[in-house]
């Protein structure tokens, strides 16, 4: 091949594929080690062994474990769960589908990521890195958050008792970060969590 000359597509495909496929090897096997050990028993070698990697990959990749959590805080922060619930919400012809569409997506991506929030509350003030990241991921989703109360005030099903800032304060004490960890830390299952909170946010924000 001619110096200078670039590879097309089709051949440049496979190394990208395979970048973001280790990628993915090592945030599975982290993720499921600090499930098992707890993210301080865990180390970088035990993860680069369960994810078939050499431990310099991952310290090229991700520098150390607190960027492997911020790397997992990220992908939880991004679930196709969060982006669903919006459109639902978007969709939504009263005020109890609003909530029941929030609940539900909040639900799912907690569920599929409950050990990584868990770990991210649990370090957050003791590393600078996964606490930034933990705010980041928090403002995001408050402003779904704002996204669901202005749909509910759109729909003319917002009590009258509240402002907007206000609603957005009970969801988040209905259905943020901190609930769904508590319920679910006594023992709750899902489901009944998330009725109980869907309920509880309904009961707050509508007329």
């Amino acid at each position: 091949m001619p110096d200078g000359a670039k590879l097309p597509p089709s051949a440049r495909t496979p190394r990208r594929h395979g970048a973001t496929s280790t990628r993915a090897a090592i945030l599975d096997a982290a993720e499921a080690l600090f499930a098992e050990r707890g993210y301080p028993a865990s180390t970088i070698a035990e993860i680069a062994r369960r994810a078939g990697v050499g431990t310099n990959t991952v310290y090229v990749g991700f520098a150390n474990k607190a960027g492997i959590v911020t790397a997992l805080i990220e992908q939880a922060a991004d679930a196709a769960s969060a982006r669903a619930s919006l459109e639902d919400i978007s969709l939504a012809t009263d005020g109890d589908q609003v909530i029941e569409a929030l609940a539900r997506g909040t639900r799912m991506t907690h569920e599929r990521f409950h050990d990584v929030v868990t770990i991210a509350f649990d370090t957050a003030n003791a590393d600078p890195l996964i606490g930034h990241a933990m705010q980041a991921a928090i403002d995001g989703y408050r402003d779904r958050l704002h996204a669901a109360v202005t749909r509910i005030r759109e729909l003319g099903a917002l009590t009258d008792a509240l402002t907007v800032p206000e609603a957005v304060d009970l969801l988040w004490f209905y259905l943020g970060l901190p609930p769904w960890r508590t319920v679910i830390d006594m023992g709750w299952t899902w489901d009944r969590a998330e009725l109980f909170l869907a309920t509880g946010a309904k009961r707050a924000l509508l007329r």
